[in-house]
């Protein structure tokens, strides 16, 4: 199999196993029932239907940050964060920050010849990860080019050196931005590659046109982090700028972000851990 093929039936799965998490979520806050709406006929319709009872259906297009599926394939191609590079020589283990640029196999060829040059020259980066530090190296062009975000020597090495690898988006400041996650909301909502979700909705013609966002580690730090349990019971208090198609949104983190929070116009920004739905709601 190859890795365009595998990734297309990886985007696939993925695709089938958020809408599953989409309609039930989505059905428990609402307490109507949230049907399948678009079984891969080949037109272009949401992924969902909301059956309200006496009143007009609502619709709801599922869609992951397409980051998530550059970062799902680096995490695979990578061993779920286990894998390393072993290169004789070097005086140093090594922590290598990766970003969604990089490709493992052209990284790999080229990575040993440059951290003996680094150790040669004794940029070590003061054996601290630091991005200024990575950014301000004479080295830093060569580090760029290969997809690495930031780099750094860690103790001496026991017999040949480990490369360590970190996947992107896994660092960043200890506070919650809320600001940040609402301005985060309005790009990628109005964004062009969001284009097909806009039309799909915009075509149904209904009062009622919902975006489920998916995001993970791939996804900005901002975000990410207020999607995770240090941001639990925290919610913005300021709408998102929606594009003129969208009505509602659902952000739900996975992987280290694990909580839903949702924009509805009737009640503004919720929080699915803390809402009533918990006890009253029994569909589903």
């Amino acid at each position: 199999m190859s890795y365009r093929a595998d990734g297309l039936m990886w985007r696939c799965e993925m695709g089938r196993e958020y809408e599953a998490d989409a309609r039930r979520l989505i059905e428990k806050v609402l307490c109507v029932p949230v049907v399948q709406h678009d079984f891969n006929s080949g037109h272009s319709v949401p992924d969902l239907c909301i059956d309200y009872p006496g009143r007009p259906t609502g619709y709801v297009e599922v869609v992951a940050d397409s980051a998530q599926l550059q970062w799902r394939a680096l995490d695979r191609e990578l061993d779920h964060g286990n894998r390393t590079l072993t290169v004789p020589g070097l005086r140093y283990d090594w922590f290598v920050y990766l970003n969604e640029r990089v490709r493992v196999g052209k990284l790999e060829v080229r990575l040993p010849d440059l951290l003996q040059r680094l150790e040669r020259a004794g940029e070590l980066f003061d054996h601290r990860v630091d991005r200024h530090r990575t950014r301000s190296s004479s080295f830093a062009k060569e580090i760029n080019r290969l997809g690495i975000d930031m780099m750094a020597a860690g103790r001496e090495a026991v017999g040949d050196a480990q490369v360590s690898y970190v996947l992107p988006g896994a660092e960043g400041p200890a506070a919650v931005d809320l600001a940040r996650l609402v301005e985060w909301c309005g790009e990628f909502l109005h964004d062009r590659r969001r284009a097909d979700v806009r039309l799909k909705l915009a075509e149904t013609g209904a009062p009622e046109r919902h975006v489920f966002v998916v995001v993970s580690w791939a996804t900005e730090w901002a975000v990410l982090h207020a999607l995770s349990r240090d941001a639990r019971g925290m919610v913005p208090d300021i709408s998102p700028p929606l594009p003129a198609e969208v009505t509602h949104l659902w952000l739900l983190g996975t992987g280290p972000a694990d909580r839903l929070i949702a924009w509805l116009p009737d009640r503004g920004w919720i929080d699915y851990e803390f809402g009533p739905w918990q006890a009253a709601c029994t569909t589903g």
